[in-house]
């Protein structure tokens, strides 16, 4: 929520919002993709190497809840830089 606000102050005017709004909704898109791209390539040799490792499931969700706690992390830092 903190980073919301510093991103979107209060007293923003309406305007300024809105092209908040889009932009964000634009990188979130891109985020997406970049996000599906790399989370299929980490996950397919997990996922089709089911001989290997039958611990496979776990190993992928152990991979992106890290992921997801740097990019938390990043987040708030950046947030914080600007």
């Amino acid at each position: 929520m903190a980073t919301i606000q510093k991103i979107i102050p209060a007293n923003m005017p309406e305007e300024e919002v809105q092209k908040t709004y889009d932009s964000f909704v634009l990188n979130q898109r891109k985020a997406y993709r970049y996000v599906t791209e790399h989370v299929r390539a980490v996950a397919d040799p997990i996922l089709y190497n089911e001989t290997e490792n039958p611990e496979r499931i776990n190993d992928l969700m152990m991979q992106v809840s890290a992921s997801t706690n740097i990019f938390k992390i990043l987040t708030e830092k950046m947030t914080k830089l600007s």
